[in-house]
């Protein structure tokens, strides 16, 4: 009899400390549920829609190729997949004279089609913006060009001599000296980091300078050959401008910007490899 007390003190002693923790254990998941709901909630979704508040966020169950600074790929999980994103079109159609240029992360374009459309894409967000219309209606011949400084270099095209600077942050045009000649299809422009380069195109050698400090024009030595529609003039960064002359031709050529001098002999030219069965 007197081990059966004893037995029974201690079961009641166990039953009584089961039961007072248990009791503090629903006391604080009440407590913690009463501050954050969603604590006791399966996870929640987030939206992203700017790069920023992508930056902000910390990567999980994901596997990284290389950095931020690499710009690098991010893969989801197995268990995730990807869809294909909806790009926004342009806001017309797009025609003759069209042109566009990127500045930092905005793609500007000019619509072409003798039209003063000009509009801007956030490549970010997916986008367009309406900008300030054109001061002249862009057609063949239009080109633009960003100086990595603020400002983009338009030329119209549709044989007008109008050349103007477009200010990015500010959203207005100034006028400059107009070109030294009417330019179309096959014009250039490039810049050495300081001044700007163009081919007039048109089925011409004309070659000029654009002084920026200055303000002013100047005629640089013709291109080895007349220059039309496909022409293109590209910074080697090499102390060299290079020159395709389009107009269904394969010439390359080279300028040196410290003789201001075009290289006497062509590049090697532009080889396309033809089937033998197509070839005739």
């Amino acid at each position: 009899m007197e081990k059966t007390k004893i037995i029974g003190k201690k079961i009641f002693k166990i039953g009584f400390k089961i039961s007072y923790r248990l009791t503090g254990v629903i006391l604080i998941g009440i407590f913690v549920y009463g501050v954050s709901p969603y604590s006791l909630s399966a996870p929640q979704s987030v939206t992203i829609t700017t790069k920023a508040e992508w930056e902000t966020g910390t990567n999980t169950d994901i596997a990284t190729n290389g950095t931020i600074e690499t710009r690098d790929a991010i893969q989801l999980s197995p268990s995730g997949d990807w869809t294909a994103r909806v790009w926004a079109p342009p806001e017309d159609i797009i025609g003759g004279g069209h042109t566009s240029v990127m500045v930092d992360n905005y793609l500007y374009v000019m619509r072409g089609y003798s039209d003063k459309a000009f509009w801007r894409f956030n490549t970010e967000s997916s986008e367009w913006e309406t900008m300030p219309d054109l001061p002249m209606p862009s057609y063949y011949g239009a080109n633009m060009l960003y100086d990595q400084n603020g400002s983009i270099y338009i030329m119209f095209g549709g044989f007008s001599k109008k050349f103007y600077r477009y200010n990015v942050a500010e959203q207005t045009y100034t006028e400059l000296p107009e070109l030294l000649d009417t330019p179309w299809v096959g014009v250039a422009m490039e810049t050495d980091g300081s001044d700007i380069f163009v081919l007039c195109g048109n089925t011409s050698t004309d070659f000029w300078k654009y002084d920026v400090s200055e303000q002013s024009w100047g005629n640089l030595s013709a291109t080895p050959g007349n220059v039309s529609t496909g022409g293109n003039l590209v910074n080697g960064q090499n102390g060299y401008l290079y020159l395709l002359r389009g107009g269904n031709t394969n010439y390359f050529d080279r300028y040196n910007q410290t003789t201001r001098a075009w290289d006497t002999s062509p590049l090697t030219c532009l080889q396309l490899d033809v089937p033998a069965e197509t070839a005739g």
